[in-house]
């Protein structure tokens, strides 16, 4: 199991909102972590293990150039 962190920050580090517009999208249901859909911006994912959709859509970090 890898780092866990805040959805909303996962959210927001993906490039799909800020925080707080992250918070509101999670609130109004439309954000799903392995297939079940959440309404609490404060559940805790494993960027590498969850799989996280928004809008039908899988979101992931950007690949980090080194």
């Amino acid at each position: 199991m890898g780092r866990r962190e805040r959805l909303n920050r996962f959210l927001a580090r993906a490039g799909v909102a800020s925080r707080r517009a992250s918070d509101r999208l999670i609130q109004a249901g439309q954000v799903r972590v392995n297939g079940l859909r959440v309404d609490h911006p404060g559940i805790l994912i494993d960027p590498e293990a969850d799989r996280v959709v928004y809008n039908g859509r899988w979101i992931r970090l950007p690949a980090v150039c080194t």
